[in-house]
């Protein structure tokens, strides 16, 4: 930990942060805060525009405090204990762990280059599969390229690659998250029940920061990103002055991430490369000492004049130790975040190559020997891999998605001659003495004859076996192709029962359980890692005048156990119990109700499954904990005793009310009513209260 706190300088105070030529913060954290600019939408410490919409990077918190330190007592961290203290910082570095030197800002430049080159091809391929979902780019035949754009042929066009994205994007947006913890059992349920509401509240902070953005639902963002870029990326920082969970959460454009990996020891660094305008770039790495706003401007300056609208490249670098961030080439910040780790999350789909694997050159030597050539950085055999490992979901159909297109365009070509056909002209001896054949005329163009001429309309191309044949091969390969047609909003043959079409649905649905995997997996990589920072940093996050100490809602709290409505998360709590935990997307199906309710009955019936268990599978609510207790609260109720207590108590109530509210009348007749039951109410109630009354 040392390595991560050393002392901070005395010299520096509160509001005032050092040159970024001069004194350099302290590793363990970002630049003193400064409480003037609290109130004006931007925090200085953060470094981050709210509006989030340019991918700009965001910043960690202030650097933590010791106690005897003091010169911001307002973000001394609250000790779990009296008798114990654990700084702020990272709390499970590995023991190889080292900090990264400075990375130079030509390092910078050349890595930047070289990884843009490799992950070329991934991105094309990208932008391609985004052409096509918004019906931006068609299939067709290269020969025909040059009549179709001289409008001489008719393009096809298909929007079943569009169909099947919408249909798993809104599948998967309407799912619901359950996050659950190892944790939860008899002893600690308690516990269980803080993290896995704690892990949904974050869930919850991140939509609406991401909707605060400017942005649409993140619910839908996640299976789009992996459909069309095979990718996700998000970063998760430190955010003091949000009290509402102490963390900024912000999507990253796949296009613009470049991540390196460094086997075992996971994420090595991140570079991210973008387009942004000069007014951008300074309102998202603002500093209240004005040094990246001096050099933005410099480098937007033309003949003495400042050009907001400038537009340049911003280069981001983060590693476990820094993050410097580059415009135009030159370096306008940098800074060492104290987080060990890099704050950004990457998740590949892997749906066209795993990770773990590498395309293999194969070479003969002299002696016949085949030799395999393993991948270097840079080569087209590592850009290839990158393009597979993040292949879009349905890459691997657009070729024949394509050819549909194109041969739809010549149909199309074939029915427009059929309406208005080229006509051939048998002239008669009246225009000519042999009678023969003139060429064919134009499409639609007759032309002036005489009466003994004989018109007969050119015939299609396309013979009926022919197109027979293409169809049938085209129909074949999309029903096996894409998801179940009842899925897309096909409806069933009239002989199909229920209980078919339930089947075929989740036959068809299985297509896409690729995509919820990855989005489970890289949700619960998101919560870790926040958790992680609560635990490490949560000394400095929280509310005014009680910092170390999250508040938590409860999401189904329960007014007879007398719990506060909100937990009380510290970072002690976390390292005891860990940060290990589990989303899972699960959605609840009325049309197949029945039949599951009925495998599950006979299951519990066996004696091989729990009600809470059962209830966790049929999805209908993300707390079998709530549900069972609910249940027993109804049964409870239904007692004879009970139900008689609870209603002679209302009866009272509504008298009592009101007489408040002057309805003396109102009340004597409500009691008048229930007289029988208000007298023998008294004469067996036991509650002071009630008797008195």
């Amino acid at each position: 930990m040392d390595q991560f706190l050393p002392p901070l300088d005395p010299m520096m105070q509160p509001g005032m942060l050092p040159p970024m030529g001069g004194l350099q913060p302290p590793m363990g954290g970002p630049p003193p805060f400064d409480p003037s600019m609290m109130g004006m939408g931007i925090d200085p410490s953060m470094g981050f525009d709210p509006l989030m919409g340019l991918g700009g990077m965001l910043m960690p918190p202030p650097p933590p405090m010791l106690p005897e330190q003091g010169p911001m007592e307002m973000l001394e961290p609250i000790p779990d204990e009296v008798d114990e203290f654990v700084p702020p910082g990272p709390q499970s570095l590995p023991a190889w762990f080292r900090p990264e030197p400075e990375p130079k800002v030509a390092e910078i430049l050349e890595e930047a280059d070289r990884e843009r080159m490799d992950h070329e091809l991934r991105i094309r391929i990208a932008m391609e599969m985004v052409a096509r979902l918004n019906n931006e780019r068609t299939g067709i035949f290269e020969k025909d390229r040059e009549a179709i754009e001289n409008g001489e042929k008719q393009k096809g066009r298909l929007t079943d690659l569009i169909d099947e994205h919408n249909a798993y994007c809104a599948h998967h947006a309407s799912m619901d998250y359950h996050v659950k913890v190892p944790l939860k059992d008899a002893i600690d349920r308690e516990e269980g029940v803080m993290f896995t509401d704690a892990g949904h509240y974050l869930l919850e902070c991140f939509e609406r920061q991401h909707a605060a953005a400017g942005n649409a639902s993140l619910r839908w963002a996640f299976p789009d990103m992996v459909g069309k870029y095979g990718m996700l990326a998000a970063m998760v920082v430190l955010d003091p002055s949000n009290e509402e969970c102490g963390l900024r959460f912000q999507m990253l454009d796949p296009a613009t991430v470049f991540p390196v990996y460094e086997g075992g020891m996971g994420l090595a660094r991140v570079i991210r490369v973008y387009q942004a305008e000069a007014s951008a770039v300074m309102g998202t790495f603002y500093d209240a000492a004005g040094t990246v706003q001096k050099k933005v401007r410099k480098a937007a300056t033309y003949q003495r004049r400042y050009d907001p609208h400038h537009t340049g490249e911003v280069i981001e670098w983060w590693d476990k130790t820094w993050v410097k961030v580059l415009f135009d080439g030159k370096e306008i910040f940098k800074y060492k975040h104290g987080y060990g780790k890099v704050p950004i999350r990457i998740k590949y789909a892997g749906f066209g190559q795993q990770a773990f694997t590498q395309t293999a050159r194969i070479a003969m030597d002299d002696y016949g020997v085949p030799t395999y050539y393993a991948r270097s950085t840079g080569s087209d055999v590592r850009r290839e891999d990158l393009a597979r490992i993040a292949q879009p979901f349905l890459w691997r159909r657009v070729e024949a998605h394509d050819i549909e297109e194109a041969v739809m365009g010549l149909f199309l070509d074939v029915m427009r001659q059929q309406a208005n056909p080229k006509w051939i002209a048998q002239l008669g001896m009246q225009s000519h003495n042999d009678g023969a054949p003139t060429p064919p005329k134009a499409e639609g163009e007759v032309g002036v004859f005489r009466d003994d001429d004989i018109m007969t309309p050119q015939p299609p191309v396309l013979t009926p076996d022919v197109v027979n044949a293409i169809t049938g091969l085209t129909a074949q390969n999309k029903q096996t192709g894409m998801a179940s047609g009842v899925i897309m909003g096909q409806m069933p043959g009239s002989q199909t029962t229920g209980n078919a079409a339930d089947i075929t649905t989740q036959a068809g649905l299985e297509k896409w359980r690729p995509i919820g995997g990855i989005i489970e997996e890289f949700l619960t990589e998101l919560l870790e890692w926040s958790f992680e920072l609560w635990r490490d940093w949560g000394g400095i996050l929280g509310m005014e005048d009680n910092y170390g100490v999250m508040y938590v809602p409860r999401r189904n709290p329960n007014p007879r156990t007398g719990k506060s409505p909100a937990h009380e998360l510290t970072p002690k709590i976390i390292r005891t119990y860990g940060i290990r935990c589990k989303v899972e997307l699960r959605k609840f199906n009325p049309s197949n109700l029945s039949n599951l309710v009925n495998g599950l009955a006979i299951a519990m019936n066996l004696g091989v499954l729990d009600k809470r268990t059962a209830i966790e599978l049929m999805g209908v609510s993300n707390n079998p904990d709530l549900i069972l207790e609910r249940i027993e609260d109804e049964l409870f109720e239904q007692v004879p005793e009970v139900m008689q207590e609870k209603t002679l108590r209302r009866y009272v109530e509504q008298a009592r009310k009101a007489e408040e509210r002057g309805h003396i009348l109102e009340g004597l007749k409500i009691a008048v009513e229930n007289i029988d039951a208000v007298v023998a109410l008294i004469r067996k109630s036991k509650d002071p209260v009630i008797a008195h009354e």
